[in-house]
């Protein structure tokens, strides 16, 4: 079950709270990221309007069989669609699984007290998940929910094509049953009271979604896949989410056989052309996607595992890694200054991304113009715009090569702090970084204090590669 004991008793006994209210994003304060005064310094790029994060708080939940099926010829939109829908009935289902449960409780008398984990995880396994699901979806609850404001205009013709996509997935296999029909039986489109209704397969909802018998799940908040605005982008976010909590996934490069099991690669889930070279792949399609997904991940990295093919040394597979989330974690709900905040930290802590590759991230993140964020951080900080070369080089040094190179007192915005870092050991630094990081989230993204928290990281890490070294 994706929920804690403690959580679900509350769920069930008590009266639930209302939802917190979600600001709408546009009546928000806008973050300063750079202390920018756009009205004395003529350096500045023209002031451009934050767009709004997406405000769904829709919770995408499936089981991870659904990414061993290639989402074939869906674009950006229909993979924001039938995110909505599958989000929408995963709403459906666990409501019913609760309610079901609620009853359950209720015919054997049991109360908060004397119900135990053991006795409710017994029930919630027996719950039996009707097959006949209908998920009906307004026009106007999509255009919201994917951030469009095109009085539904176009949402009729994005999702009959996402319909024929839809057809071509077969053989979707899990718990011994092979599911070789489409997830739809059919997709009623009432132009009259402006609604969808997505009609479910038989088998379909035990075969990829909630089974509380199996904990094989993919959960996160809608809104980050639909605040994606490539589809290749959307599709990794999703793979790498499904080990959210573990922090670590190896993808092989091409799909192959292995034990009469069928892995699927990540070339073939990223829908790459065969022809495709390692260089270009790795420098520019993969590098695209991590830069518009760094936003979700803390620490996103990923390595290159190499083998032998026809006697020369080849690419085999890719493991990404990024620190664990907590699985108890909010993931939905959150403000838009709390996305912000955590996003921001999230880019700049990215390992595998240069300077130049974070601001990319920035603007895409803040659907803004392409080089706002670069132009306004050197019309604050106009003295490093000399320093920015040598600055990408010696980060490089410090994350791929740790025992070159080495921080001064003079690297830090905060002198004090740099005198701390540079004297501490590893169990100091992990609670240095910590204590900045929180401070950094508190100040809602200052860059000064980025700055500090991503050369203490990276001097974390110089340590732990040497200790590593020495050790072996």
């Amino acid at each position: 079950m994706t929920e804690n004991f403690d959580d679900i008793l509350d769920k069930l006994f008590d009266k639930p709270e209302e939802k917190m209210q979600v600001e709408d994003n546009e009546n928000s304060e806008q973050l300063d990221l750079f202390n920018v005064d756009y009205a004395h310094n003529g350096d500045l790029p023209v002031s451009v309007k934050q767009k709004p994060f997406a405000s769904t708080n829709l919770l995408m939940r499936f089981r991870s069989q659904l990414n061993r099926v290639i989402w074939t010829g869906l674009n950006a939109t229909h993979t924001k669609i039938l995110t909505v829908i599958l989000s929408k009935t995963a709403d459906q289902l666990a409501a019913y699984q609760k309610e079901q449960i609620q009853k359950k409780v209720k015919e054997l008398n049991l109360d908060k007290d004397n119900l135990d984990k053991k006795t409710l995880t017994r029930i919630a396994s027996e719950v039996k998940f009707p097959t006949d699901l209908v998920t009906r979806v307004t026009y106007n609850e999509i255009d919201h929910a994917i951030g469009y404001d095109n009085n539904n205009a176009s949402i009729g013709t994005y999702i009959e094509g996402m319909k024929n996509k839809l057809e071509k997935w077969r053989e979707i296999k899990a718990d011994g049953i092979t599911a070789s029909f489409p997830m739809f039986k059919g997709i009623i489109n009432n132009t009259n009271k402006k609604y969808f209704e997505f009609v479910y397969n038989d088998f379909m909802i035990n075969i990829l979604l909630i089974n509380p018998k199996t904990g094989d799940f993919v959960r996160y908040p809608a809104r980050e896949i639909v605040d994606l605005s490539s589809v290749r982008s959307q599709t990794l976010l999703r793979l790498l989410k499904q080990l959210r909590t573990i922090g670590s996934i190896t993808f092989r490069k091409h799909t192959e056989k292995t034990n009469g099991k069928t892995r699927i690669g990540l070339w073939e889930q990223l829908e790459i052309p065969e022809k495709t070279r390692e260089g270009k792949f790795s420098s520019k399609i993969l590098k695209d996607a991590l830069i518009e997904i760094s936003p979700y991940f803390t620490n996103l990295n990923y390595t290159k595992n190499y083998g032998t093919a026809n006697g020369h040394r080849v690419v085999v597979s890719y493991t990404f890694t990024f620190e664990p989330e907590n699985p108890k974690k909010n993931t939905t709900y959150s403000t838009p200054e709390e996305t912000l905040s955590e996003g921001l930290v999230n880019i700049d802590s990215a390992i595998c991304l240069t300077r130049k590759d974070k601001f990319k991230a920035i603007d895409k993140f803040l659907k803004q113009k392409h080089g706002t964020a670069e132009k306004e951080y050197f019309a604050v900080h106009p003295e490093e715009k000399e320093q920015e070369k040598t600055e990408d080089d010696k980060l490089n040094i410090d994350v791929w090569q740790p025992s070159r190179g080495e921080l001064t007192i003079r690297d830090f915005y905060d002198r004090e702090l740099g005198k701390k870092v540079l004297e501490a050991n590893i169990p100091k630094l992990e609670k240095i970084i910590a204590e900045i990081l929180e401070q950094v989230r508190n100040a809602k993204g200052n860059m000064q204090l980025v700055a500090d928290y991503n050369k203490t990281l990276g001097l974390l890490q110089k340590k732990k590669a040497i200790e590593n070294f020495e050790n072996k």
